[in-house]
C-alpha cells in the first residue's frame, strides 16, 4: 500500500496548505545566486473578501506530512517572509480572488547574517588563554 502525504504550509501559525484552508497554489525554492542565500517563492490564492496579513519576518514552514499517522514525511523549507506582492486573478472581474506572492528567506540565510562571512575575521576574547597555552607548551 502506497503512503500518501499532504503538504502543510504554515505561516505565522496558520496552515495554508491543502489540509488547512487550501490557499497554497505553488511553491518554488530557488538556490542562491552569487553567494546569496536560498529563497522561496510562495503563491497563495486568497478568496475575494477574505482578510489576510503577511508581514516581513513572519515565520514560514513548508513540509509534507503522512496522512495516515500525521508524522513528518520531510521538509521543503523553513524561514521568514522577506517581501510580499499581490494582484488579482486574471479575467476574474471585480470580485476576483487575490493572488499573493510571498518571498521567504530560509533559516540558513538568516543564520549567515548572525554568524558572519568567512571573508571577514571574527575575534572572540575568552580570558587569559595566553597563559593557558604557555602552560601547555612547558609540559
Amino acid at each position: 500500500m502506497a503512503t500518501t502525504y499532504r503538504t502543510v504550509c504554515e505561516i505565522a501559525g496558520s496552515d495554508y496548505g491543502p489540509g488547512g484552508n487550501g490557499y497554497l497554489r505553488r511553491l518554488r525554492v530557488v538556490p542562491g545566486v552569487r553567494g546569496g542565500g536560498v529563497l522561496a517563492d510562495i503563491w497563495l490564492e486568497i478568496p475575494s473578501g477574505v482578510a489576510y496579513s503577511f508581514r516581513p519576518k513572519q515565520e514560514v514552514r513548508v513540509w509534507y506530512q503522512n496522512t495516515a499517522n500525521g508524522n513528518l514525511g520531510g521538509r521543503y523549507m523553513g524561514g521568514f517572509i522577506r517581501d510580499r506582492k499581490s494582484g488579482k486573478v486574471p479575467g476574474g472581474g471585480s470580485g476576483a480572488n487575490r493572488v499573493v506572492r510571498l518571498v521567504a528567506e530560509t533559516y540558513a540565510t538568516e543564520l549567515d547574517h548572525l554568524v558572519g562571512s568567512l571573508s571577514s575575521s571574527i575575534t572572540i576574547n575568552a580570558g587569559p588563554s595566553a597563559r593557558r597555552c604557555r602552560n601547555c607548551w612547558r609540559r
